[in-house]
């Protein structure tokens, strides 16, 4: 969990224009929620997971 925050943090200031920030809110909430939930948005096959695995603070998700 700490590598995702970390990789999100970093890649916020990569996309500095905003083209990922509503992408990168939603893996920030989810990291606030626990491990449960950001497995859940990994596994999850929701149109909405899928587009949020799009812009993944995570190599490999």
């Amino acid at each position: 969990m700490a590598l995702a925050r970390r990789n999100l943090a970093h890649r916020r200031t990569v996309r500095s224009d905003g083209s990922a920030g509503v992408s990168f809110d939603a893996w920030e909430r989810l990291l606030d929620d626990g491990v449960d939930a950001g497995v859940d948005m990994i596994f999850s096959r929701t149109e909405a997971a899928v587009g949020l695995r799009q812009n993944t603070p995570s190599p490999g998700c």
